[in-house]
């Protein structure tokens, strides 16, 4: 594995690409500048018949090489003393660019999880529901099935239990006003859910109240699952 160049090789490099930049600005105009100095004196010597030697000419073209040799040291200095800030004002960036794409990670991550919880959550309330309408069903069947007052007893306790299950299970999901629509939908049988009673339970009127309540508890709460898709 390669190893990263020291902080010393950075700084030199550092100040070596601010010159270049620096220099490479300056370049136009002093190329200008050196063209417009020849002109001027080659128009000196048309004109006025100054006289003008090559050495002259060299001599000012090496002032203005030599200018730019001088800028391009102090520039160099002057950015060897700026390298460190500059590279500390990189990191920073760098830093914070990094920081950014972990912050934009992290909020997908956990978006994602609070996806899959969420999904979870509904998966493990699907079966809840699922499991308190096959225990509903199973009741009902034996309510309906029970030939004895005393066999039939203990079923309306049960289904009082069943009734609390249901409502605890429907506030855990944040679904109060259904938690109170379901515990008042078969409190009180009317009339017509009496009525509904199956022709051969009809004789056995001790049965008449609790399957109408049971059976108006169950269809109540279906409707529940399937309204809210749960």
């Amino acid at each position: 594995m390669q190893e990263p160049p020291s902080y010393a090789n950075r700084l030199r490099t550092k100040a070596c690409r601010e010159t270049t930049r620096f220099i490479q600005h300056k370049l136009l105009t002093g190329a200008a500048v050196a063209i417009s100095a020849v002109i001027m004196r080659l128009a000196l010597w048309s004109i006025h018949r100054v006289s003008l030697t090559w050495t002259e000419v060299w001599i000012n073209l090496f002032i203005i090489a030599g200018s730019y040799v001088i800028v391009f040291i102090g520039a160099f200095v002057v950015n060897l003393f700026r390298a460190p800030w500059l590279l500390d004002a990189e990191r920073a960036q760098q830093i914070a660019v990094v920081a950014e794409k972990l912050e934009q990670r992290t909020g997908e991550l956990a978006s994602l999880t609070e996806k899959l919880e969420a999904s979870n959550r509904q998966s493990q309330t699907g079966t809840t529901f699922a499991n308190l309408i096959e225990d509903g069903k199973a009741l009902e069947l034996r309510m309906f099935t029970s030939q004895t007052g005393a066999d039939f007893s203990p079923l309306g306790l049960q289904l009082n239990d069943w009734i609390k299950r249901v409502e605890h299970a429907l506030i855990e999901c944040g679904l109060l006003a259904d938690a109170s629509i379901f515990v008042h939908s078969g409190e009180r049988p009317s009339d017509e859910q009496m009525k509904a009673i199956p022709f051969h339970l009809t004789k056995q009127v001790w049965k008449h109240y609790d399957i109408a309540r049971i059976t108006a508890y169950l269809a109540k709460f279906q409707e529940i699952v399937e309204r809210r898709n749960l």
